[in-house]
């Protein structure tokens, strides 16, 4: 009889070879203090005729053994894999560090979409916050944790329309803080056959000098690749390109992204709340990856619009799951623009800032 037949071994245990040695030494000093003979020698046989209670008690001991042995080897082996019992986690504080948007709407390795129909004004919204968390000032209710610096990647909007947008600075950016908008925010149109994981190469190569906090890409129809309404193709750009990508940078991302159609917020007054976070174009998986999203609708009200953290509402800042922001009525001059949101009361107040 084999020492590890014996035991209730087995070739996969043989291979490792800790183990087995830690295995061998609490076998040997079990049979020592029992005064046994080891059960490779031939005479095991004559012993257990000769006294069949005392190799009974051996073996039951044995299986004792073999417990413990078993929650070793597992216990190692889920420790050397990264496991942890859940346990462990109940008196762990809370890690803030990682936060970047609220009490972490956004963290490193996390990804936000901004949602909207056409025309709402996406890359306002999307730049506008770029402008305002660069030098540590909230946009649309959300804190940064600190003057974040932002990539943004962006396929749709010209020289002309990022000159009119950005106008927005000279109203939001005291001048003690210019200095942290010139340093903190880059821009980039990029069209064409530069998508998917290329792109992220791209903007890897641009954070060895640029060390950015949040990415933005707009829109995730111009650089995902493949069908935007399969969830597999969904699933490999979100979860096999993107992830990897801001693990690796440790960097949050956002993705401003379309409805199917425009929709109002006045449509449907008896919609459930948890439909906003599937108002995307596309499939299911798209909101299973997020962990928040903010979607915009219009409303009745000529350029007043309601914002919602359709995912991640307790994480926002937010103590309403909605706000309503309208366009600035400003008359646009040559060095400020109008294009800019503010704070409104509700939908009817169109336009009073807050």
């Amino acid at each position: 009889m084999k020492l590890n037949a014996a035991f209730g071994g087995n070739d996969q245990t043989e291979k490792n070879i800790e183990a087995h040695k830690h295995w061998r030494s609490a076998i040997t000093e079990l049979w020592k203090s029992k005064g046994i003979i080891s059960p490779d020698d031939p005479s095991f046989l004559s012993l257990a005729v000769r006294s069949p209670e005392k190799v009974e008690a051996f073996f039951s001991e044995l299986q004792k053994a073999n417990e413990r042995y078993a929650k070793w080897v597992y216990g190692n082996a889920l420790q050397k894999n990264g496991f942890q019992s859940l346990a462990s986690y109940v008196d762990q504080p809370v890690d803030e560090s990682g936060y970047l948007l609220g009490d972490g709407l956004l963290s490193k390795g996390g990804g936000m979409f901004i949602s909207a129909g056409s025309g709402i004004g996406k890359s306002v919204i999307a730049t506008q916050c770029a402008i305002s968390w660069s030098v540590g000032l909230p946009a649309f209710g959300i804190h940064p944790k600190r003057p974040l610096k932002i990539l943004i990647i962006q396929a749709e909007d010209n020289d002309n329309k990022v000159i009119r947008m950005t106008r927005m600075a000279k109203k939001i950016v005291p001048e003690v803080k210019w200095h942290l908008f010139e340093q903190n925010v880059q821009i980039k149109r990029i069209q064409g056959d530069l998508v998917g994981e290329s792109l992220l190469k791209l903007a890897e190569s641009i954070h060895k000098g640029f060390s950015f906090d949040i990415l933005i890409l707009n829109p995730l129809f111009s650089y995902m690749e493949g069908d935007l309404t399969d969830g597999d193709d969904c699933s490999h750009f979100l979860r096999h390109v993107v992830d990897p990508f801001i693990a690796r940078m440790k960097c949050g991302i956002i993705i401003v992204h379309h409805t199917p159609k425009q929709r109002s917020a006045n449509e449907d007054p008896n919609k459930k709340w948890s439909e906003d976070m599937y108002a995307m174009y596309g499939p299911a998986e798209l909101t299973n990856w997020a962990r928040s999203i903010m979607h915009v609708e219009s409303t009745n009200d000529d350029g007043v619009f309601k914002f919602k953290i359709a995912k991640g509402l307790e994480e926002s800042g937010w103590n309403e799951r909605h706000k309503y922001f309208s366009h600035s009525k400003e008359k646009a001059t040559t060095h400020v623009g109008r294009v800019r949101y503010f704070r409104c009361r509700d939908s009817q107040s169109a336009a009073r800032p807050q």
